[in-house]
């Protein structure tokens, strides 16, 4: 799964999501936390249903 999810990062809609991210945050070095990317990669790429819940900071 590690080598699936290493894959997905370099995809075109992983680098549209960052982009979405750090426009909404006016970051230019935002990135995901842990376990976030993975999650949407889920949802939009795969289309899987799961519940996910996160730490707050």
């Amino acid at each position: 799964m590690i080598r699936e999810w290493r894959a997905m990062i370099d995809t075109p809609i992983h680098q549209e999501a960052r982009y979405w991210l750090r426009r909404a945050l006016n970051y230019s070095q935002a990135d995901f936390h842990p376990d976030q990317w993975e999650a949407i990669a889920a949802l939009v790429q795969q289309r899987q249903k799961l519940l996910v819940a996160q730490c707050t900071g």
